[in-house]
């Protein structure tokens, strides 16, 4: 079987009857031309009208398009074989990213992080283009000769610009691959940007590839009990990791991260991979110590999925406050121990106070990030130095305390803020040093606490240091 196309002639070594593979619209045949190497023939199959025809020559037109743009399927040639149109790619012999990560290979948590950084860079130069891929999954995550993914798919692909006139999807059908498509894809809607849709399908991606299995078929964000990645990983990564996740997955697609934010979320993780494994080879520290500095194992938690949207996804943000409240905790514990054991017995100690939920005690003026009065969705945790009895009466020092708040703002969206405060007469008063509105709220804390140090040498015991010195 020969197919013409428009710059040479492919010679298909499959038989017509039995094809290489096939999809949902098409038949892919394994082809021989005046070139060097095997490519494939992907053959449109149902008729020659409608709403699966015209995607299929939209695709074509889509994949001519992106010629040339590293990590998409290159257009080598396309033509029709008997009125049905076809168009040539490369043929990629080492599989999908299915058959690397969803076949029970053992490989190493920070080796898919770059896998799927590297995915990452090649949707954002699709998206800077204004194009929604809208069909992102590990099956259609290609593996070229030097191991670096292509995507291969853009069947359901939608330009940002394009009328409702132009789209093909009905109004009642819904469009991308079940356990990959987000919510609001369940039937087509006005707003044409579809952009925030294929971060939903890279969050679900991403824990196909951590899991080693396809995400459940439902809307959920990701993240529950029954869902969270510290069931497949290491728990001292599976906090940060998982805050990835559920950042893409969120219910409200404007409160998901662009593909430059998630960029960022990624590489951050990968900074934190990389700072582990330097101090497990320097030995300055135990790698217990250096996992406690950072992150914690997640405590367990009641928080269960239920059956209403919205609800299940907001349990799954408290969750990931609960994680970085835990987190923030041990890191803070191992600095109080070591302040206070710094400190002369008579001058007084330094203690973790978690006591307090929700913004209690925070100084609103000036806030430039949202919270809620909710204290269940905040919470406070507090470094606090109190003076001995004898310099209480020697100097009227009061405590000084450095409380940070994280937590979940009435729209969803989280919260880092940190406080001072001085209860000393001289100094009476309190003023807030850093306030943050992050996309993922584990991810961010961890890199705080790996600042902490110069956090604290910078603002707490500066504080503290003034009652002694004037």
């Amino acid at each position: 079987m020969d197919f013409e196309g428009t710059t040479s002639c492919w010679s298909a070594i499959d038989r017509p009857e039995k094809p290489y593979a096939q999809g949902g619209n098409s038949y892919i045949f394994r082809v021989k031309g005046n070139r060097d190497g095997l490519c494939v023939v992907k053959l449109f199959k149902h008729d020659l009208e409608g709403e699966r025809f015209n995607r299929f020559l939209d695709e074509i037109a889509i994949v001519k398009e992106l010629n040339g743009l590293q990590g998409c399927v290159p257009y080598l040639d396309h033509g029709d074989l008997s009125g049905r149109p076809f168009y040539v790619m490369p043929f990629y012999e080492k599989g999908t990213f299915r058959t690397r990560y969803l076949t029970g290979a053992q490989i190493s948590t920070e080796r898919k992080m770059n896998d799927f950084l590297a995915v990452l860079d090649i949707v954002e130069k699709v998206h800077d283009k204004d194009l929604a891929i809208r069909d992102i999954k590990p099956q259609n995550i290609l593996i070229d000769d030097a191991g670096l993914p292509v995507i291969s798919d853009f069947g359901l692909s939608l330009w940002v610009d394009q009328s409702d006139d132009d789209r093909h999807t009905p109004a009642e059908r819904s469009v991308g691959s079940r356990g990959y498509r987000p919510p609001e894809w369940q039937s087509r809607y006005p707003e044409p940007n579809h952009k925030p849709g294929d971060i939903w399908s890279l969050g679900r991606t991403l824990w196909a590839i951590i899991s080693g299995r396809n995400p459940p078929d439902n809307y959920e964000t990701l993240g529950g009990a029954e869902t969270h990645l510290n069931l497949y990983i290491d728990k001292s990564f599976a906090n940060i990791v998982q805050s990835i996740v559920t950042a893409c997955t969120n219910q409200d697609p404007v409160l998901r991260p662009s593909t430059v934010e998630l960029i960022a979320l990624t590489k951050d993780v990968m900074k934190l991979f990389d700072e582990k494994a330097r101090s497990s080879e320097e030995k300055s520290v135990g790698l217990s110590e250096v996992i406690r500095r950072f992150h914690t194992q997640i405590r367990n938690s009641s928080v269960y999925i239920d059956s209403q949207r919205m609800e299940s996804a907001k349990n799954v943000l408290l969750r990931e406050v609960e994680d970085a409240e835990q987190s923030l905790i041990e890191a803070l514990k191992i600095h109080s121990t070591t302040l206070s054991e710094s400190l002369p017995d008579d001058l007084g100690k330094i203690r973790v106070l978690t006591i307090f939920k929700g913004t209690s005690f925070l100084t609103r003026s000036g806030l430039s990030v949202e919270v809620c009065s909710n204290d269940s969705w905040g919470r406070i945790v507090s470094l606090r130095f109190d003076p001995s009895e004898s310099m209480t009466r020697h100097k009227n020092i009061d405590y000084s305390q450095i409380s940070f708040y994280i937590g979940i703002g009435s729209t969803d969206k989280f919260y880092w803020i940190v406080q001072l405060h001085d209860q000393s007469q001289a100094t009476r008063g309190s003023h807030i040093v850093e306030q943050i509105a992050p996309k993922a709220l584990g991810t961010m804390v961890s890199q705080k606490i790996s600042q902490m140090e110069e956090f604290l040498t910078e603002h707490f015991l500066p504080q503290i240091e003034r009652h002694f010195t004037s």
